[in-house]
């Protein structure tokens, strides 16, 4: 019983040392590289054992040295963490699809393009409506 728990715990754990990258390339030309086998429409053409990450002093410096100007850019930009930062209410600007709150002027110019059209009937040009549109326009823009 031990001896099938041992075995069945070695083939599980085994695979788990080695680690592979796999260098595939299609029928197309188009290279791509995996952690897993290679599909059965491509061909490996380089396998790579990768070992777990060790720490040498050249990454140790290249590490602090990033955060040291990332920590520089912080400061000249004033930058300010998100649980330090000072909340103010900024002024709010209606938006789009909120009523329009004081819109007398708006509806004067749509009244009067109204009328205008009425009076003008079927004689209307693309000039008159043109002009009455901007007028409409610039009364009702925010």
């Amino acid at each position: 019983m031990r001896g099938g728990m041992f075995l069945a715990l070695l083939f599980v754990v085994a695979p788990a040392g080695a680690q592979y990258l796999y260098r595939c390339e299609s029928y197309q030309g188009a290279v791509t590289i995996q952690d897993s086998p290679c599909p059965a429409a491509s061909r490996e053409t380089k396998r790579t054992a990768v070992g777990a990450y060790e720490e040498t002093e050249s990454s140790r410096a290249a590490k602090q040295g990033a955060a040291q100007r990332a920590q520089a850019t912080r400061e000249v930009r004033g930058f300010v963490p998100a649980d330090q930062a000072v909340r103010s209410a900024s002024p709010s600007k209606p938006k789009p699809w909120e009523p329009d709150r004081d819109n007398s002027a708006c509806e004067a110019a749509k009244k009067r393009r109204e009328t205008v059209l009425k009076a003008a009937g079927l004689s209307r040009t693309f000039e008159l409506l043109r002009a009455l549109d901007d007028e409409v326009y610039k009364a009702c823009r925010r």
